[in-house]
């Protein structure tokens, strides 16, 4: 049983590791989004692709592991824990926490770059619509700045110039 608990910290300190580059990798992405840097994301996407299978396969060997120890794979660390006592209980309770601690930090920066995507692609839509001369169905904002839904369209801007 100990040995198994080894195991499982073991995998748990690797997950915390790789969790924590890619915590780094999704920061260098969102600098990249904000610069619009767009070559450097497309770089950093297919950077972060092998550690994403790296902790894919970790989280496939945690539970594992926690399948062998306790005979039900989808266990939390925290039932894990109750069922045995060990000297190794709070080190599972520590890493676990700072595993769910990075993994918040990691979605919050996915929503972020998600976020700052969607409104770029927004903008290039309506410049696109607007220089091409064809109606683009853009989000318009009312007053204090609220998305409006609207279903009209936004017509491209006019030049009368003189060649």
């Amino acid at each position: 049983m100990e040995k198994k608990l080894g195991k499982l910290i073991s995998n748990l300190d690797l997950q915390i590791r790789k969790h924590k580059s890619l915590l780094s990798m999704l920061n260098k992405k969102l600098d990249a989004v904000v610069s619009q840097d767009w070559k450097k994301l497309q770089e950093l996407v297919e950077e972060s692709n092998p550690l994403l299978a790296q902790i894919r396969s970790l989280e496939d060997e945690r539970v594992k592991i926690v399948n062998e120890i306790a005979g039900d794979g989808s266990i939390s660390i925290s039932q894990l824990v109750s069922m045995f006592e060990t000297d190794k209980n709070d080190i599972l309770v520590r890493k676990a926490n700072e595993l769910s601690r990075i993994v918040k930090e990691i979605e919050s920066l996915v929503v972020q770059i998600d976020t700052l995507l969607k409104v770029s692609l927004e903008v290039i839509d309506y410049t696109v619509a607007l220089l091409s001369g064809n109606g683009s169905s853009g989000v318009l904002y009312g007053t204090g700045g609220r998305e409006e839904k609207s279903e009209r369209n936004i017509y491209p801007l006019v030049l009368n110039i003189k060649a």
